[in-house]
């Protein structure tokens, strides 16, 4: 055990300590041997649950720090927690559980793997309803792994604010139950889509020019869309799913992702975006359609795209099915 393992270990006890706290501590080459010991133990317990995990002792150590903060209590923290309780507070967390979700926020692929087979998926299934649609299970899934595991803004993943003061796998179970929660589409939500895509059917059959296009481009739009849909992130994708083919608000979206409503919509306004574009290039380079053409079919397919989005989508979520 290093001083600068130590002095890592300090960084994160003292994250949120007063100034009064940060003035009395000792330096980190005055701690008693124990500390040492202690942090020692808890990297190799870490280890020797998930030999296949690599992850920064260091960045580890001031995880620890910080959980070890927050188990202290405030009765601790306001009397200037001592060395015996600090070591009581270590003693409490679940170091093995807190290096993996340490290896994970880092994006260490055998973690990330450990926490989506072993801890995620479990809960999912388990979260599952026998009316859900039969893709359920692995749109909430790709919903998780982003929301657990993937920064957004300026914000740390969210496996980093895991406490290590109770079980991962229970911690993962709330979070996946609130998120179903959340994403549950309202009752009549797929009535509505139905009947809002036979109203946008009717539109496309009045309208000459999209009526056109849909004769004379059928095909080699359903393959340049497809391939569009292809390229976008699986954020992206579960945005459109969501929002459009199973009606969840741009509110039920911002809870979820823990953003506000203006960044879920610009998620989606981006996506959308690169759907046209890619579809456009696809078009373009791919298929033969020339620049005159398609100005006339970007038109068209920038006013309808969400009648295209949801065909789309409705008909992946068909085939998924069967």
């Amino acid at each position: 055990m290093t001083l600068s393992h130590i002095e890592a270990f300090h960084r994160g006890l003292d994250s949120k300590a007063t100034e009064t706290e940060r003035r009395t501590r000792p330096p980190a080459r005055e701690e008693s041997s124990a500390l040492a010991t202690a942090l020692s133990a808890a990297i190799e317990i870490g280890r020797s649950a998930f030999p296949s995990v690599t992850v920064d002792p260091e960045r580890f150590l001031v995880l620890l720090g910080r959980c070890a903060r927050e188990a202290l209590g405030a009765e601790a923290r306001e009397r200037l927690p001592n060395g015996a309780d600090v070591m009581a507070a270590i003693g409490s967390l679940i170091a093995a559980d807190l290096y993996l979700a340490c290896a994970a926020g880092q994006g260490d692929a055998a973690a990330i793997r450990i926490i989506i087979d072993t801890l995620v998926k479990p809960s999912v299934m388990a979260a599952r309803r026998a009316d859900d649609p039969s893709p359920f299970a692995e749109e909430l899934t790709q919903v998780l792994r982003q929301k657990l595991l993937v920064a957004v803004e300026d914000a740390p993943p969210k496996i980093l604010s895991f406490s290590g003061r109770a079980p991962l796998g229970a911690w993962i179970a709330v979070v996946v139950k609130r998120t179903v929660s959340t994403l549950r589409r309202s009752e009549g939500a797929r009535e509505q889509f139905e009947r809002r895509a036979a109203i946008e059917a009717e539109i496309i059959e009045r309208d000459p020019e999209l009526g056109y296009i849909k004769t004379h481009y059928a095909d080699v739009f359903a393959r340049a869309f497809e391939a569009a849909l292809r390229k976008l992130n699986d954020r992206e994708r579960s945005l459109l799913r969501l929002h459009n083919l199973h009606g969840v608000t741009l509110e039920q979206l911002a809870t979820v992702y823990a953003v506000n409503d203006s960044t879920i919509s610009r998620w989606l306004k981006q996506a959308r975006t690169a759907l046209v574009e890619e579809t456009g290039r696809y078009m373009r380079e791919d298929a033969g359609v020339t620049a005159s053409e398609f100005a006339s079919l970007a038109r068209a397919l920038t006013s309808q795209v969400d009648v295209s989005i949801n065909r789309w989508l409705a008909s992946a979520v068909k085939s998924a099915a069967r």
